[in-house]
Formats: structure tokens, sequence, C-alpha cells
């Protein structure tokens, strides 16, 4: 994800400092890593990768857009 794939997403209070702060841009992108792991929209290791994914980690990607993680109900 990068920057601009947030142009039209809604950061809230926190587009200011996204857009001054390295660390926390990363740290949005880390949230909602975690949330898209968590809520099952989160790529996989297919039966492949499975092995090598078991002893050197996988790092989840969303596979949906940002705005597919935020549930504003809950915000």
């Amino acid at each position: 994800m990068t920057r601009s794939t947030f142009k039209d997403e809604a950061l809230g209070a926190f587009e200011g400092l996204c857009r001054r702060s390295h660390d926390a841009f990363d740290s949005v992108i880390a949230a909602l890593s975690a949330r898209a792991a968590a809520i099952g929209k989160a790529s996989r290791p297919n039966d492949e990768q499975r092995a090598a994914a078991r002893t050197e980690g996988w790092i989840a990607l969303p596979t949906c857009p940002p705005s597919g993680l935020i549930d504003l109900a809950e915000a």
C-alpha cells in the first residue's frame, strides 16, 4: 500500500500525522494488515508456500481495500 491508496479513504484526525510521519503511516499499515488477518481478509500461503511459511513466517497482506477493513459502526 502507498499513501496514494488512501487518497479516497478517511484517515480521520490522523490523516495529517500520517502524511507528515512515515512511522505513523507504517503503524496504520501494520494495524490494517493485522485487522485483515483477524477478519479473514488477508493473503494466506498456498500449498506450495506453506512449508516455507511455517519456518520463515508469512506476511499477511490485505486482499481488500482499506475501507473493507474499517467497521464504521465500531468507530
